[in-house]
């Protein structure tokens, strides 16, 4: 899955990885924004998850390469759904993201930055919940 393609070109190199996998392709319109589960019991929401794609957070020393590498040591990481979290892999879809924010592996990341390694926040490709509950005002969107 590619997301948040921003220009032809990047949209024929999506299309052609995607038919290179399976002989349908779905096109789709991206909406920019947070990626929340919700749990709803006989109407009512009863649990509540922000999902944010793999990432990593800049300590103003380590190169991005080195910051996957120890997200990927953390003991909460394993291979496929064997843990609670799963390790992050780089691949195309990963650099193209990486690039698209003028970044590249050797990069020193700002201490506090984040920088996104997937575009979508699956727990399968190294993303994570936040499960806490989360109040939602009266009337709005998240809570519908």
């Amino acid at each position: 899955m590619s997301t948040n393609v921003e220009d032809d070109q990047a949209l024929s190199d999506a299309f052609n990885i995607a038919s290179q996998r399976n002989s349908s392709v779905i096109v789709e319109q991206y909406i920019r924004g947070e990626d929340h589960r919700l749990l709803v019991i006989d109407g009512k929401l009863v649990a509540a998850a922000r999902r944010r794609p793999a990432h990593v957070v800049g300590d103003g020393v380590a190169t991005l390469q080195a910051l996957v590498d120890a997200e990927n040591h953390d003991p909460r990481r394993g291979v496929g759904h064997e843990n609670l979290l799963t390790q992050i892999k780089l691949d195309e879809q990963s650099l193209r993201l990486i690039s698209q924010q003028n970044l590249s592996l050797k990069s020193v990341i700002p201490a506090g930055e984040i920088v996104f390694l997937k575009p979508t926040a699956n727990l399968s490709t190294g993303g994570h919940g936040d499960g806490r509950h989360r109040r939602c005002p009266p009337g709005s969107a998240l809570c519908s």
